[in-house]
Protein backbone atom coordinates (compact mmCIF):
# COMPACT_ATOMS: atom_id res chain seq x y z
CA UNK A 1 0.00 0.00 0.00
CA UNK A 2 2.80 2.38 0.88
CA UNK A 3 4.54 1.57 -2.41
CA UNK A 4 1.43 2.54 -4.38
CA UNK A 5 1.08 5.79 -2.49
CA UNK A 6 4.73 6.59 -3.19
CA UNK A 7 4.24 5.81 -6.89
CA UNK A 8 1.25 8.15 -7.09
CA UNK A 9 3.23 10.83 -5.27
CA UNK A 10 6.13 10.34 -7.71
CA UNK A 11 3.75 10.73 -10.66
CA UNK A 12 2.33 13.90 -9.10
CA UNK A 13 5.84 15.24 -8.44
CA UNK A 14 6.92 14.60 -12.04
CA UNK A 15 3.75 16.28 -13.30
CA UNK A 16 4.27 19.30 -11.04
CA UNK A 17 7.91 19.49 -12.18
CA UNK A 18 6.76 19.41 -15.83
CA UNK A 19 4.02 22.01 -15.51
CA UNK A 20 5.69 24.45 -13.15
CA UNK A 21 9.44 24.23 -13.66
CA UNK A 22 10.03 22.98 -17.20
CA UNK A 23 7.27 25.16 -18.68
CA UNK A 24 8.97 28.23 -17.18
CA UNK A 25 12.42 27.52 -18.65
CA UNK A 26 13.86 29.78 -21.37
CA UNK A 27 13.50 29.22 -25.10
CA UNK A 28 14.79 25.88 -26.25
CA UNK A 29 14.46 24.11 -22.92
CA UNK A 30 10.72 24.52 -22.35
CA UNK A 31 10.07 22.11 -25.23
CA UNK A 32 11.34 19.22 -23.09
CA UNK A 33 8.44 16.86 -22.27
CA UNK A 34 9.36 15.02 -19.09
CA UNK A 35 6.16 12.97 -19.23
CA UNK A 36 7.11 11.42 -22.59
CA UNK A 37 10.66 10.75 -21.40
CA UNK A 38 9.28 9.12 -18.25
CA UNK A 39 6.95 7.01 -20.41
CA UNK A 40 9.84 5.71 -22.52
CA UNK A 41 12.13 5.11 -19.56
CA UNK A 42 9.49 3.27 -17.57
CA UNK A 43 8.47 1.21 -20.57
CA UNK A 44 12.02 -0.08 -20.91
CA UNK A 45 12.69 -0.74 -17.21
CA UNK A 46 9.22 -1.69 -15.88
CA UNK A 47 6.29 -3.85 -16.94
CA UNK A 48 3.59 -2.59 -19.28
CA UNK A 49 0.82 -2.76 -16.67
CA UNK A 50 2.57 -0.38 -14.32
CA UNK A 51 3.47 1.96 -17.15
CA UNK A 52 -0.12 2.05 -18.41
CA UNK A 53 -1.41 3.11 -14.98
CA UNK A 54 1.30 5.74 -14.67
CA UNK A 55 0.49 7.09 -18.13
CA UNK A 56 -3.22 7.10 -17.28
CA UNK A 57 -2.49 9.15 -14.13
CA UNK A 58 -0.33 11.55 -16.16
CA UNK A 59 -3.19 11.90 -18.64
CA UNK A 60 -5.75 12.64 -15.93
CA UNK A 61 -3.49 15.25 -14.32
CA UNK A 62 -2.73 16.81 -17.72
CA UNK A 63 -6.40 16.94 -18.64
CA UNK A 64 -7.32 18.59 -15.36
CA UNK A 65 -4.70 21.27 -15.97
CA UNK A 66 -5.18 21.73 -19.74
CA UNK A 67 -7.62 24.04 -21.48
CA UNK A 68 -8.49 21.44 -24.15
CA UNK A 69 -11.39 19.01 -23.89
CA UNK A 70 -11.16 16.39 -21.16
CA UNK A 71 -9.67 13.15 -22.41
CA UNK A 72 -7.34 14.63 -25.02
CA UNK A 73 -4.17 13.99 -23.03
CA UNK A 74 -5.34 10.62 -21.70
CA UNK A 75 -6.03 9.33 -25.20
CA UNK A 76 -2.85 10.88 -26.64
CA UNK A 77 -0.60 9.48 -23.92
CA UNK A 78 -2.20 6.03 -24.04
CA UNK A 79 -1.90 6.06 -27.84
CA UNK A 80 1.76 7.00 -27.57
CA UNK A 81 2.19 4.19 -25.05
CA UNK A 82 0.62 1.66 -27.42
CA UNK A 83 2.80 2.79 -30.34
CA UNK A 84 5.96 2.80 -28.23
CA UNK A 85 5.17 -0.57 -26.62
CA UNK A 86 4.58 -2.06 -30.07
CA UNK A 87 7.87 -0.61 -31.33
CA UNK A 88 9.70 -1.91 -28.25
CA UNK A 89 8.28 -5.41 -28.63
CA UNK A 90 8.58 -5.78 -32.40
CA UNK A 91 11.54 -3.66 -33.48
CA UNK A 92 13.77 -2.46 -30.63
CA UNK A 93 14.27 -5.43 -28.35
CA UNK A 94 17.90 -4.98 -27.34
CA UNK A 95 17.50 -1.91 -25.04
CA UNK A 96 20.47 -0.08 -26.52
CA UNK A 97 21.04 3.65 -26.85
CA UNK A 98 19.63 3.62 -30.38
CA UNK A 99 16.51 1.87 -29.10
CA UNK A 100 16.02 4.60 -26.50
CA UNK A 101 16.44 7.29 -29.15
CA UNK A 102 14.00 5.75 -31.62
CA UNK A 103 11.48 4.90 -28.91
CA UNK A 104 11.59 8.53 -27.76
CA UNK A 105 11.12 9.65 -31.35
CA UNK A 106 8.17 7.28 -31.79
CA UNK A 107 6.56 8.35 -28.50
CA UNK A 108 6.94 12.07 -29.17
CA UNK A 109 5.72 11.94 -32.76
CA UNK A 110 2.78 9.66 -31.99
CA UNK A 111 1.76 11.76 -28.97
CA UNK A 112 1.77 15.01 -30.94
CA UNK A 113 0.07 13.53 -34.03
CA UNK A 114 -2.68 11.85 -31.99
CA UNK A 115 -3.20 15.08 -30.07
CA UNK A 116 -3.44 17.12 -33.29
CA UNK A 117 -5.79 14.59 -34.90
CA UNK A 118 -8.07 14.61 -31.85
CA UNK A 119 -8.14 18.41 -31.79
CA UNK A 120 -8.97 18.47 -35.48
CA UNK A 121 -11.72 15.87 -35.12
CA UNK A 122 -13.16 17.71 -32.11
CA UNK A 123 -13.34 20.77 -34.34
CA UNK A 124 -15.86 18.98 -36.56
CA UNK A 125 -17.86 17.39 -33.73
CA UNK A 126 -18.06 20.14 -31.14
CA UNK A 127 -17.75 23.85 -31.21
CA UNK A 128 -15.60 25.27 -33.94
CA UNK A 129 -12.06 26.18 -32.96
CA UNK A 130 -10.05 28.21 -35.45
CA UNK A 131 -7.60 26.01 -37.34
CA UNK A 132 -4.64 28.15 -36.32
CA UNK A 133 -5.08 26.91 -32.74
CA UNK A 134 -4.89 23.27 -33.85
CA UNK A 135 -1.88 23.28 -36.17
CA UNK A 136 0.03 26.50 -36.63
CA UNK A 137 2.77 27.27 -39.08
CA UNK A 138 5.27 26.77 -36.27
CA UNK A 139 3.87 23.43 -35.07
CA UNK A 140 6.34 21.29 -36.99
CA UNK A 141 9.28 23.41 -35.86
CA UNK A 142 8.05 23.17 -32.27
CA UNK A 143 7.69 19.39 -32.62
CA UNK A 144 11.26 19.24 -33.93
CA UNK A 145 12.51 21.15 -30.91
CA UNK A 146 10.51 18.86 -28.64
CA UNK A 147 11.98 15.77 -30.30
CA UNK A 148 15.51 17.17 -29.97
CA UNK A 149 15.03 18.10 -26.30
CA UNK A 150 13.49 14.71 -25.48
CA UNK A 151 16.26 12.81 -27.26
CA UNK A 152 18.92 14.88 -25.50
CA UNK A 153 17.35 14.13 -22.14
CA UNK A 154 16.90 10.43 -22.90
CA UNK A 155 20.61 10.25 -23.73
CA UNK A 156 21.44 11.59 -20.29
CA UNK A 157 18.95 9.26 -18.60
CA UNK A 158 20.25 6.25 -20.54
CA UNK A 159 23.82 6.90 -19.49
CA UNK A 160 22.78 7.49 -15.88
CA UNK A 161 20.84 4.22 -15.78
CA UNK A 162 23.69 2.45 -17.53
CA UNK A 163 26.22 3.82 -15.04
CA UNK A 164 24.27 3.16 -11.84
CA UNK A 165 22.47 -0.06 -12.76
CA UNK A 166 23.05 -3.33 -14.54
CA UNK A 167 19.55 -3.36 -15.98
CA UNK A 168 20.60 -2.04 -19.40
CA UNK A 169 24.03 -3.64 -19.64
CA UNK A 170 24.61 -5.32 -22.94
CA UNK A 171 25.45 -8.98 -22.89
CA UNK A 172 27.06 -11.03 -25.60
CA UNK A 173 26.45 -14.70 -26.33
CA UNK A 174 29.68 -16.60 -26.70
Amino acid sequence: MLARILKVMAVAAIFIFQTSFIAALPWPWFYFNFIIVTLVTLLVVADAGTVSWVVFLFGILSDIQAADFFGLNIISLLGALVVTHFALGKFFTNRSLYSFIFLTLAATVSYELIKAALRLSANFIGESVPLQFIITRHSFIDWGYEIAANIFSILIIFYLINYFSRRLKAFFIR
